[in-house]
C-alpha cells in the first residue's frame, strides 16, 4: 500500500480556503449587527489558522469532536455575548457554520476536510442574507466561490487540466461550478424564507421567549408576557436635523392589536427616478433637506418625518401611502435604499393637508370599553379649557403616576391590555404609552392615531451624520389640532434614558463611518453594467499579467546577475583573505586588475578582466569564467599550503 501523497500547493491551498471562510467572518464585522466583533475573532482565526495550519489530520471521530466542542463554544459565547440584544437565527447558522468549518485550517489538507469546509462556509454565508444588502451579498458570494474553486484547485495540486491545453479538463469544472451554484441557489431560498418561521419556533429556546421593540409591517399586538430587548443594530443614517421619523400609521384598534387601516380604491402615487413626488401637503416651500440611508432589514416603509412634503430621489417602484409615507415594493425589500425629502416646519400655520384628513375611525373606539376610556379622560382633564390642554393633562399624569418598563406582565384573560395599563398595573413601554394617550383622546373627540418609527437622537460628530439603530424604535401619538396633524409624545420625558441628543463615542464614530464607506464601495461596484464590470476585470488582469511580467523578469534577471556575478564575488573574497587585496566598492574593476598586475598575480588580473568584459560587454561565457576563477582558487590554495 503506497503512502498518501501530500497536496502540490497546500500552504496556497490553506490561504484560499482561509479566504473563502474569512468572507462571511468579514461580511458579519462589517455589518451594522451588534454580534460584529464576534465576525472581527472568525477572522482572526482564519488568518492564524491559514498560517500555522500544518497539524497532522486526528482520526475522524477525533475531528467529529473536536468540531463538536468548537460549535459549543461559540454557539455560547454567542448566547453569552454582552449586549442588549438577543441574536437571529441567521446569526447562529454563521458562527455556527464557520466553527465547524475553521477547526480544518489547522490541519494538513485533505479532499473530505476541504470539502467539509466550504460546504460549513457555505451554510454559514447563507445565514447572513437576510442581513447584508444585496449587492454586497453578491460580491461576497462570488469571492467565496472563487476563493473556494482556487483552494480545491491548488489542494490537488495545480490548475485543471484545461488550464493546461488538456483535452477533457473544462467538463469537470463546468460541473463543479452548476453544482455549487445550484447548491447556493437552494440555500439562497430556503434559509431566508425559512428564518422567520424557524426564529418563532425557537424562540422559547434560544432567544429567551423575548420580544422585539419597534414596530410590525402592518399589526403591533399589546399584551404579550415577557421582556422587550433593545437591539444596537443600525437601521438608518441621518444627514440632516429631524427627531421623529414615521414608518407606519395605526388607526383600527381591537382588543390589544393595533393595525394599518386599508382604504378602499386608493393607489398612492409612483415615484419615478428624476422626478418629484409630492409627500404631503401642497405648495409649501421646503425649508430643509433629509438624506436617509436605510439597511436592507428595516422593512418596507421609507421613513419621513412629518413635515416631508417631498421626495426628491428615492427606490424604484415606491408608492406614497395613504398617510404620507413612501413604500417600497416588496420585491425591493432586500435591496440597499437612499432617499432625499424636503421638509417643513410641521407646526407651520395655514398648512392645507390635500391627503389624510381625519375620518371617524381617527375617533373610533372599542364598543365594549368605549365608557371606560371615555370615563377616564374625562375625570383626568377635568378643568382643561381646550384639546391642546386635555392632552397635557395626560401626559402629565403619565409622567407622575406611571412607570416606563420593558418588563411585560400579561394582562388578565377579556381585559384589554390598554385598560389594564391605564387602570391597574400602570406600568409599560412606549407603545403603552401612545395606546392609553390615542384611545383616552378619541374619548374626548380629538383625532387620534398611534404612530410607530424612530427617534433620532445619536449623532456622530466624524461623520455628521445621526445614527438611528433598532434600540431607537418608537411608538408615539399623531393628534388633530388646530386643522392639522401634530406629533405628540407621551412616554414621560427621561423614560427610555436617551430622550436627548447624544454624541456617538471616539472609537464608535470613526468605525460607523468606515463601515459605511465600505458599504458605498461594494454598492458601486454592484451598479456597475456589464461593459464597465468587463473593462474593470480587463483593467485588472492586465495589471496582473504586467506584475507577473516584471517579477518573472527580474527573477530572471537575478539568475542571471548570479550566474554573472557570483563567481566573481568568489574571487574578489579569496584576493582579500589570502592576498590582502581589497577592491573598495568605487573602484573600477580595471583599476582593481592593474593593482593586481603590480602584485605579480597576473592570472587574477586576467580573471578580472574577463568579468569586467561579460558584466558591462555581455561577451564571453559565465559559465567558463565561472570554472576558470574556480580553478585559479584551488591552485592558489594549494599553492599557499605548499609554501
Amino acid at each position: 500500500m503506497t503512502a498518501r501523497a501530500e497536496p502540490g500547493h497546500p500552504r496556497a491551498a490553506a490561504a484560499a480556503l482561509a479566504f473563502a471562510l474569512e468572507v462571511p467572518a468579514l461580511l458579519l464585522l462589517f455589518s451594522d449587527s451588534p454580534y460584529a466583533a464576534i465576525g472581527g475573532v472568525l477572522a482572526l482565526i482564519a488568518v492564524v489558522g491559514a498560517r500555522v495550519g500544518r497539524l497532522p489530520r486526528p482520526a475522524g471521530i477525533v475531528q467529529a469532536a473536536i468540531q463538536v466542542v468548537t460549535l459549543t463554544a461559540a454557539l455560547g459565547l454567542l448566547t453569552l455575548f454582552p449586549g442588549s440584544s438577543k441574536p437571529t437565527f441567521g446569526l447562529y447558522v454563521t458562527v455556527g457554520g464557520l466553527a465547524i468549518a475553521l477547526p480544518q485550517l489547522w490541519w494538513r489538507a485533505d479532499r473530505a476536510g476541504n470539502a467539509a469546509a466550504l460546504g460549513a462556509g457555505l451554510v454559514a454565508l447563507m445565514g447572513l442574507a437576510r442581513t447584508v444588502n444585496r449587492p454586497v451579498f453578491g460580491l461576497g458570494v462570488a469571492a467565496y466561490l472563487a476563493a473556494g474553486v482556487i483552494a480545491t484547485m491548488l489542494r490537488d495540486g495545480g490548475w485543471p487540466a484545461f488550464f493546461r491545453h488538456q483535452r477533457g479538463g473544462l467538463a469537470p469544472l463546468i460541473v463543479a461550478l452548476l453544482l455549487a451554484g445550484g447548491v447556493l441557489g437552494g440555500l439562497g431560498w430556503a434559509l431566508p424564507a425559512a428564518e422567520p418561521a424557524v426564529s418563532r419556533a425557537l424562540s422559547p429556546y434560544l432567544f429567551g421567549g423575548a420580544g422585539t421593540s419597534g414596530f410590525g409591517e402592518g399589526r403591533i399586538q399589546l399584551g404579550e408576557s415577557g421582556r422587550i430587548t433593545l437591539d444596537d443594530a443600525v437601521k438608518l443614517r441621518v444627514e440632516g436635523e429631524t427627531d421623529h421619523l414615521r414608518g407606519r400609521v395605526y388607526v383600527d384598534y381591537r382588543g390589544g392589536s393595533w393595525a394599518i387601516r386599508p382604504i378602499p380604491g386608493y393607489s398612492g402615487p409612483r415615484y419615478e427616478p428624476g422626478d418629484r413626488l409630492a409627500l404631503d401637503y401642497g405648495e409649501l416651500r421646503p425649508r430643509s433637506t433629509l438624506l436617509i440611508e436605510g439597511s436592507p432589514d428595516s422593512g418596507l416603509a421609507l421613513f419621513v418625518p412629518l413635515g416631508a412634503v417631498r421626495l426628491d430621489d428615492g427606490p424604484e417602484l415606491t408608492r406614497l401611502d395613504p398617510y404620507g409615507i413612501p413604500e417600497l415594493a416588496p420585491e425591493m425589500v432586500s435591496e440597499p435604499r437612499t432617499w432625499v425629502v424636503q421638509t417643513v416646519d410641521p407646526d407651520t400655520p395655514g398648512r392645507e393637508p390635500h391627503i389624510d384628513r381625519p375620518t371617524e375611525h381617527d375617533v373610533a373606539l372599542p364598543q365594549k370599553w368605549r365608557a371606560h376610556f371615555t370615563d377616564l379622560a374625562v375625570e383626568w382633564t377635568a378643568g382643561a379649557a381646550d384639546d391642546r390642554a386635555k392632552l397635557r393633562a395626560i401626559s402629565s399624569r403619565f409622567a407622575r403616576d406611571f412607570t416606563y418598563s420593558l418588563e411585560l406582565i400579561e394582562p388578565p384573560q377579556k381585559m384589554d391590555p390598554t385598560w389594564w395599563f391605564l387602570h391597574f398595573s400602570r406600568s409599560g413601554h412606549c407603545e403603552y404609552f401612545a395606546s392609553g394617550l390615542t384611545l383616552m383622546a378619541r374619548g374626548l373627540g380629538i383625532p387620534a392615531r398611534m404612530v410607530a418609527g424612530y427617534r433620532v437622537i445619536e449623532q456622530n460628530p466624524v461623520g455628521g451624520y445621526s445614527v438611528v439603530r433598532s434600540r431607537d424604535a418608537h411608538a408615539w401619538v399623531e393628534v388633530w389640532l388646530d386643522g392639522r396633524w401634530q406629533t405628540w409624545d407621551p412616554t414621560p420625558p427621561g423614560a427610555l434614558g436617551e430622550n436627548t441628543r447624544q454624541s456617538v463615542g471616539w472609537w464608535a464614530a470613526r468605525w460607523d463611518v468606515f463601515k459605511r464607506a465600505f458599504g458605498r464601495v461594494f454598492e458601486r461596484l454592484a451598479d456597475l453594467s456589464v461593459a464597465e464590470l468587463t473593462a474593470a476585470l480587463g483593467g485588472i488582469s492586465a495589471l496582473l499579467l504586467v506584475f507577473i511580467r516584471v517579477r518573472r523578469r527580474r527573477a530572471t534577471r537575478a539568475i542571471d546577475d548570479d550566474e554573472r556575478f557570483g563567481p566573481l564575488m568568489l574571487l574578489e573574497g579569496h584576493l582579500a583573505a589570502r592576498h590582502r587585496l581589497i577592491r573598495a566598492p568605487s573602484e573600477p574593476l580595471g583599476r582593481f586588475g592593474a593593482r593586481l598586475h603590480a602584485a605579480g598575480l597576473d592570472a587574477a588580473a586576467e580573471l578580472i578582466e574577463a568579468c569586467r568584459v561579460l558584466r558591462y560587454g555581455g561577451q564571453g561565457d559565465a559559465e567558463d569564467i565561472a570554472a576558470r576563477i574556480d580553478g585559479f582558487i584551488r591552485s592558489d590554495r594549494r599553492w599557499g599550503r605548499r609554501q
